[in-house]
């Protein structure tokens, strides 16, 4: 037995040097490949975001994300964008840390922050960890490259979060305990019935944000990141429609809204870095979430084009973005 097993580790040692010495090719995701493509081309503004930055609605008349919405403001100042749906602030971390590893220095980072990026049901998603992307970030166009492709046998793209840690997560309203996560995302909720949206939405607004909240500690990473390398990062809050979920929430929303945000205000002031909040800046009108097909039919935060008009708009007027405006209009 013994003799086996020393003959299954020195196998396993022959094929890992092997595939060392004649790697095969790891596949890069098609976000990173964009970005490389664009950055050797210069840019100017780095534009990230989940899929409310990428989204329209059927009867929008223009399409265009909000990425391409600021370039026309901007132009002939470069923007690049980096979108995935389900993208947050764990992401957003490590492709900061990439471009400037890789030594291009755009100068500004757009952040935006979804609120529900911190609920159970978004932070703990075995699928929305994006553990690939954020590996090959971090280990790109180093030696280390070498060995991924032997390491893949091993899982090392596996997400971290099971689907078991996932489902039976805990839930609260504040602290009151409302159940595992089981309980909010099971086939039960195919059909978006009154029941089912308040309960989804409770899933999704009513936790309290505390400064120990991963995904805060990866967005002071990203802005700290971002500032020791000269570049400006202009953070806002997604916009909700509001009105709808406290048409199923009730005032206990807003209050716990208001208190979250106020935690981001709070420890971004602190890095020296304003946070815009948009989150209760536009009503139901601006969102195109009724149009999604009727299963999917749960408020969202995508946007009809005047939502991500009056975003970028704003972006543009009240934040450091208004340099590269009035740059435009001095060229002129």
């Amino acid at each position: 037995m013994r003799k086996f097993f020393l003959k299954g580790i020195l196998l396993t040692g022959l094929v890992f040097c092997a595939q060392a010495v004649w790697p095969g090719k790891v596949d890069i995701p098609n976000e990173i490949k964009l970005l490389d493509f664009a950055l050797t081309r210069g840019a100017d503004v780095i534009y990230l975001g989940d899929s409310a930055v990428n989204w329209s609605a059927a009867s929008d008349a223009n399409d265009s994300s909000m990425p391409a919405l600021l370039a026309l403001l901007v132009r002939p100042a470069r923007v690049v964008k980096v979108t995935h749906a389900a993208y947050q602030t764990d992401v957003f971390d490590v492709y900061s840390r990439y471009v400037v590893r890789k030594g291009y220095r755009p100068g500004y980072v757009v952040v935006p922050v979804n609120m529900r990026s911190f609920s159970p049901e978004w932070d703990l998603q075995p699928l929305w960890q994006f553990d690939r992307e954020r590996i090959i970030l971090n280990y790109k166009d180093t030696p280390v490259m070498k060995f991924m492709k032997p390491l893949s046998v091993f899982k090392i793209f596996e997400p971290r979060i099971s689907q078991f840690a996932y489902e039976y997560a805990p839930v609260f309203d504040g602290t009151r305990y409302l159940g595992r996560v089981r309980d909010f995302d099971n086939p039960g909720y195919y059909f978006p019935t009154d029941e089912n949206v308040r309960k989804k939405l409770m899933f999704r607004f009513l936790y309290t944000l505390t400064p120990r909240h991963r995904k805060i500690q990866s967005l002071l990473d990203t802005v700290r990141t971002l500032k020791a390398a000269g570049i400006q990062p202009i953070v806002y809050v997604t916009p909700l429609d509001y009105q709808t979920i406290e048409k199923y929430l009730g005032t206990e929303f807003r209050v716990r809204l208001r208190d979250n945000v106020a935690v981001l205000r709070s420890l971004l002031e602190k890095e020296g870095v304003d946070l815009f909040d948009f989150s209760t800046a536009l009503s139901r009108e601006f969102f195109g979430w009724v149009e999604d097909s009727e299963v999917l039919r749960y408020p969202n935060e995508h946007l009809r084009l005047k939502g991500r008009m009056f975003v970028v708009y704003a972006l543009a007027e009240n934040t450091a973005l208004k340099a590269l405006i009035s740059n435009k209009k001095t060229e002129k």
